[in-house]
């Protein structure tokens, strides 16, 4: 498992745990598993996925997923 926080500069979506994490990148989906390679990407429109179970819907945002954490910040 790793470490996920979602925000934007108001408000924390989703602060925990999890085993996968799909983001909607600007060039398709992608997934974050556990010990993913360092990554920084921008996000588009579409919907965050979280262990398969939790949707948060996004406009466009940024991710960052380093030393097995992943920090998400998205559009108010």
């Amino acid at each position: 498992m790793f470490k996920v926080l979602i925000l934007n500069p108001r408000h924390t979506f989703y602060e925990g745990e999890a085993w996968s994490v799909s983001l909607p990148g600007e060039q398709g989906m992608l997934e974050i598993l556990d010990y993913h390679h360092n990554i920084i990407t921008l996000l588009g429109e579409g919907e965050i996925t979280i262990d398969w179970k939790v949707h948060l819907p996004i406009r466009k945002g940024l991710a960052k997923f380093y030393h097995n954490e992943l920090v998400v910040l998205v559009e108010e």
